[in-house]
């Protein structure tokens, strides 16, 4: 990810998006287009 991007997943609603876009920020949103087996992800918290 090149430096001064960030990712968040927003499960319910754009309303924090649409907070960030209106304080000048410019976003770029993607719904999700596929669903992933469970025993493909890995813990946030895997060190």
């Amino acid at each position: 990810m090149p430096l001064e991007r960030a990712g968040v997943i927003l499960y319910a609603g754009l309303n924090p998006g649409a907070a960030i876009e209106e304080a000048g920020i410019e976003t770029t949103n993607h719904a999700m287009g596929a669903l992933v087996d469970f025993s493909e992800l890995t813990s946030y918290r895997r060190q």
